[in-house]
C-alpha cells in the first residue's frame, strides 16, 4: 500500500469509529433516561445523526447496541479490578 491510501484507510476507520460512537452514545443517553423498554431505534438514530442503514450496519438491533454497550462499559470499567 502507498503512504497516501494508506492514510485514506485510516481516516475511513477512524469515521467509521466515530459514527459508531456517535450511536453508543446516543444510545446510552436514552437508555439510561428512559430505560431500555422506553427506547426506540429512531430517538437513537436521531440524536446521533445517522441514518437507518448506517445503524443496522454497525447493529442487527437494539438488543445487539445494548449488549455492545454494557460490555464495553464493563470493559472500561473492570480493568482496574485485580485478577
Amino acid at each position: 500500500y502507498s503512504a497516501v491510501m494508506l492514510k485514506g484507510m485510516k481516516k475511513v476507520a477512524k469515521k467509521r469509529q466515530s459514527t459508531k460512537s456517535r450511536i453508543v452514545k446516543a444510545a446510552g443517553t436514552f437508555f439510561y433516561k428512559n430505560g431500555y423498554d422506553n427506547t426506540t431505534v429512531e430517538e437513537i438514530i436521531n440524536a446521533s445523526k445517522t441514518s437507518k442503514g448506517t445503524f443496522y450496519h454497525y447493529f442487527k438491533g437494539k438488543e445487539a447496541l445494548f449488549e455492545y454497550s454494557v460490555q464495553s462499559f464493563l470493559t472500561r470499567n473492570t480493568k482496574s479490578f485485580p485478577t
